[in-house]
């Protein structure tokens, strides 16, 4: 059992770049690591001639790259990343993310080997204030999307996903909170740190109409629940 990043990213290369070493540092064995990278077409200039001369020997890390060439929204960016991904758990990472904790791949795969055979199970990592209940970034496995054929709802643009899978797995009685996997997250509602303009017109362009949508699909949520129960008493191998 392995792992797939998916990494989409759009400018901040200096924090992607953050990012990818702080995950060289502390995963315990690169072979369990795939990076699913996808970045935009109006970012090609910035950050092309970076992934170009990236090299997986200098990454140490199996990688796929991806671009996007029409306009795609965040949770429809890591479903197609989730789609292309080749490990058969999935973990999407922001690229203002820093890890610290040593050997998390391990802490990871090792839970997921230990639950039952059809390995419906939420997990997510301790990213700062409210992650008790508030899974920023949550590991599922491919079985998931078996179901969903989504990593993130569709129906939403960026925000309340985490909301989402907290809720749905919450009624299936299949979460974990891995607190003792810690990361460093510059996000302004965590730290104190100024929000750059990527962060202020997701914000304008779609926080209130996620928050619409997700208010107006209680059922779905339901229905997803359901699906998912119908798919755990009935699996087989």
């Amino acid at each position: 059992m392995k792992i797939s990043l998916l990494l989409a990213t759009r400018g901040r290369l200096e924090k992607l770049k953050k990012c990818l070493q702080s995950i060289i540092d502390t995963v315990n064995d690169p072979e369990n690591i795939e990076i699913v990278f996808g970045y935009d077409v109006d970012e090609e200039d910035q950050l092309y001639e970076f992934f170009q001369k990236l090299d997986v020997n200098d990454l140490e890390l199996d990688y796929q790259l991806h671009q996007f060439k029409r306009p795609y929204h965040l949770n429809d960016k890591f479903n197609y990343l989730g789609q292309m991904a080749n490990n058969e758990l999935l973990f999407a990472v922001s690229n203002d993310l820093e890890f610290k904790t040593k050997d998390w791949d391990k802490i990871i795969i090792d839970k997921f080997k230990s639950d039952t055979k059809d390995k419906i199970f939420c997990r997510w990592i301790n990213d700062g204030a409210g992650s008790e209940t508030l899974p920023r970034h949550y590991i599922v496995h491919k079985n998931y999307l078996q179901v969903t054929r989504n990593y993130s709802c569709h129906m939403l643009k960026h925000y309340f996903s985490d909301n989402w899978i907290y809720y749905v797995f919450s009624k299936l009685g299949k979460t974990e909170y891995l607190k003792e996997i810690e990361v460093e997250h510059s996000s302004p509602v965590l730290m104190k740190v100024e929000p750059d303009q990527l962060i202020i017109d997701e914000m304008n362009n779609w926080f209130a109409y996620d928050q619409a949508v997700y208010q107006g699909t209680q059922g779905l949520r339901d229905l997803e629940v359901s699906k998912l129960k119908s798919y755990i008493d009935n699996y087989k191998e």
